[in-house]
């Protein structure tokens, strides 16, 4: 019997954003009404996207949320975050604008820019222009989806944050 390639789970564009578009996301989210985003179901929203209830709670704590900034501040990348959105298509409003994987990376970036805790001992509103244009740079690329079937969106989520296998302290390189 020949090979068959397993279905894909579901189709997933990437796009090349950067930490900026994040950015703008949550300068707007704050100067305007949520009403003003796609949000037809009032849920709870993080840079521009909708929390889905699915999504687990907030659990970094202060170091975690201080190693992600200092990746950013070094030029390492910081992996994707997906949402399910579409131009092109009606989605359903539960479906549509959800952050699927990356909210703790998201609200770590909101707290950030919101001085709920700093960095190397200075907050984001102590950084000059030019630090903080240098750090909105950084890449964090967005990985898109555009499903219309919830289980299928849960289905990549559940993929997406349980298949890996989390390493051990002396697993450390």
């Amino acid at each position: 019997m020949a090979f068959q390639r397993p279905k894909p789970l579901m189709f997933a564009q990437s796009m090349a954003f950067g930490i900026d578009h994040l950015f703008y996301h949550w300068e707007k989210e704050r100067s305007t009404s949520q009403e003003a985003w796609y949000n037809p179901l009032h849920r709870p929203m993080l840079c521009g996207f909708v929390i889905p209830e699915f999504q687990r709670d907030l659990v970094w704590n202060r170091d975690q949320k201080r190693a992600l900034i200092e990746s950013i501040w070094r030029g390492i990348p910081i992996g994707s975050y997906s949402v399910n959105f579409s131009v092109c298509k009606t989605l359903p409003p539960a479906l549509t604008n959800i952050v699927i994987d990356g909210q703790q990376r998201l609200e770590t970036l909101r707290s950030y820019w919101s001085n709920e805790f700093d960095y190397k001992g200075h907050y984001w509103q102590d950084l000059s222009e030019l630090d903080q244009r240098y750090f909105i740079r950084g890449q964090f690329p967005q990985q898109r989806t555009d499903s219309e079937i919830e289980a299928e969106v849960r289905d990549y989520y559940n993929a997406l944050n349980f298949g890996g296998t989390a390493h051990k302290q002396n697993e450390r390189a």
